[in-house]
């Protein structure tokens, strides 16, 4: 029999309520064993069983935390992918949300590692849910990707709903409609820029 416990700092960790946490870990961790007590600013995981399963539970732990880590380095802090989703239960494109920062004056950029950025986490996750507010609400637009993130984008900064910034975007030319299908010329963070300059006046500003 294997016995195992680990220390965990949850002050190290981006968690709004431990006992969340340990309710998550009690369905990740399988052996015949498994204690978990908060003990002020540390968890304490305590796992039991046959060594395989210590060792299965351990990698899923391992995961689970470095997930719900944040680093930081040269003054940014870097927001792991699934930190993110699992907040807004949806895989928002993270190179939207660093866009849409960038123009509330936060440092942002979508790297192979998450999004890096001086913006706290309360602001990250307020705008990733307005990201996925406004991808659900055109979802079923014939749109392409690209076309997709220029509006959402467009659409969180000036405030209006994405699908009058479709309609708006059309008149100005932004966006055409070719083939079935609606499409931005260039890359998507031109439309998007070319977007919210159309609409900047017609809103009287950007809001966020």
């Amino acid at each position: 029999m294997a016995k195992k416990i680990v220390s965990i700092d949850l002050r190290r960790l981006v968690v709004k309520d431990p006992d969340k946490l340990v309710e998550r870990l009690s369905k990740a961790l399988k052996t015949s064993m498994v204690r978990l007590e908060v003990r002020g600013p540390k968890l304490i995981v305590e796992l039991q069983g046959d060594s395989a399963s210590v060792r299965t539970s351990l990698a899923r732990l391992k995961s689970i935390v470095s997930e719900l880590t944040v680093k930081s380095r040269r003054g940014l802090n870097l927001y792991p992918p699934n930190l993110i989703y699992r907040e807004v239960e949806l895989a928002v494109p993270l190179d939207v949300v660093a866009e849409v920062l960038k123009s509330s004056g936060y440092k942002a950029q979508h790297t192979s590692e998450g999004l890096e950025t001086n913006a706290p986490l309360e602001e990250v996750l307020r705008i990733s849910e307005a990201v996925a507010n406004a991808l659900e609400s055109i979802k079923a637009l014939p749109l392409t990707t690209s076309t997709r993130k220029a509006v959402t984008a467009a659409s969180v900064v000036t405030g209006l709903p994405p699908e009058e910034v479709v309609e708006r975007g059309l008149q100005a030319g932004v966006i055409v409609e070719e083939h079935d299908k609606v499409i931005v010329k260039g890359s998507w963070r031109e439309a998007y820029s070319k977007l919210v300059k159309a609409l900047e006046g017609e809103t009287g500003g950007v809001r966020l």
